[in-house]
């Protein structure tokens, strides 16, 4: 119970993130490791595991550990960003990137801070571009394949555990 309530406020949180409106930030971002795959052009969508630490390493939302990484579509020259952090999830340009940004607990959640977050607070929000595709079409079919892997691997697992009674 208390792992699904924390998953759905997980969820939430990154929805928000992604979502929510919001105007430019100034906050800049780290490119930990270049990438090496394919570059994510204009009209392309991005397959993205993000998190989320305090500043003494308190991990707040991690996607990869959820198994469900975001799906960011790569906006062209000039179209408007819907929040701050779409905007630094912009200048990812290749699969394989990693990048880390830091804002203010107030910049991360556009004013709407948990209580146990000061809004001075500073977050750190690391990002890795697993994957890039050409079209929606694209992320459905690798979205249906991932599904597919994750059934997998619990039929096996429920197997295994049949065969041991």
């Amino acid at each position: 119970m208390k792992k699904t309530i924390f998953n759905l406020a997980a969820w939430s949180f990154g929805l928000m993130l992604l979502w929510s409106c919001g105007e430019s930030t100034s906050a800049e971002t780290e490119l930990v490791q270049a990438g090496q795959g394919k570059e994510a052009i204009a009209g392309n969508f991005m397959a993205l595991h993000l998190s989320l630490k305090t500043e003494n390493e308190s991990v707040l939302f991690d996607s990869k550990t959820m198994g469900q990484p975001f799906i960011e579509p790569k906006l062209g020259e000039g179209e408007p960003f819907n929040s701050k952090v779409n905007e630094l999830l912009q200048r990812f340009t290749q699969q394989g990137e990693i990048r880390s940004f830091t804002l203010s607990a107030y910049e991360a959640y556009e004013g709407n801070i948990p209580q146990e977050l000061d809004s001075a607070q500073l977050l750190t929000i690391q990002g890795e571009c697993i994957e890039v595709f050409e079209s929606e079409a694209d992320v459905q079919a690798w979205q249906q394949d991932q599904m597919n892997q994750m059934q997998e691997a619990q039929y096996t697992t429920d197997y295994d555990l049949i065969d041991q009674y």
